[in-house]
């Protein structure tokens, strides 16, 4: 029962300090990613942004003519402000995506020089709007699981070393001596 015990304290122990401290510290993931921002490296382009697809060419203007005026954090607000409904009822956004090469038609036409897309039969116009990243991802939001994964290791790391420095380990010898004869 002790036993059970100090396994659930263990366990509570590791979940505040490292698996909670990593979900809720986002100035400390976003420190560690630039420190190791090389580590995320991708092998194919990504493309951060949105695909819009419109009714009309005159509609296809004014997405791309609002939307590009604004930075990516505030598209949402601006897609969902009863001022531009007029605009966006004849449109379709996909949310703000990360797109892989090989992911979305029109992104690979648009963005990476691909194919042409097929064009939707009700909403025949399409752009898109966002970057390139060629190389590595733009934040620590777009590393993925893989960073969280790193993140964690290296809170339990540093965990683990406080804890070493705090409090010294004693190796009884002569019951280690028992142990293994």
């Amino acid at each position: 029962m002790n036993e059970y015990r100090s396994g659930l304290l263990i366990h509570l122990l590791h979940e505040r300090k490292v698996m909670g401290k990593a979900e809720e510290d986002n100035s400390g993931m976003q420190q560690y990613f630039s420190e190791n921002q090389k580590k995320y490296a991708w092998e194919i382009p990504h493309y951060k942004g949105v695909v819009y697809q419109c009714k009309n060419k005159k509609t296809q203007k004014l997405v791309k003519k609002l939307l590009s005026k604004q930075p990516q954090s505030q598209w949402l607000s601006l897609i969902e402000n009863p001022d531009y409904e007029h605009v966006f009822k004849n449109a379709r956004i996909s949310p703000l995506t990360l797109f892989v090469l090989g992911e979305n038609e029109q992104v690979d036409e648009l963005a990476f020089g691909g194919p042409k897309a097929q064009a939707d039969g009700e909403y025949p116009f399409y752009g898109i709007l966002g970057k390139e990243l060629k190389k590595y991802p733009d934040s620590y939001e777009d590393a993925g699981d893989m960073l969280i994964d790193d993140y964690q290791s290296h809170l339990e790391h540093l965990f683990l070393d406080g804890l070493k420095k705090r409090h010294e380990v004693a190796i009884n010898e002569k019951a280690l001596k028992r142990l293994y004869k």
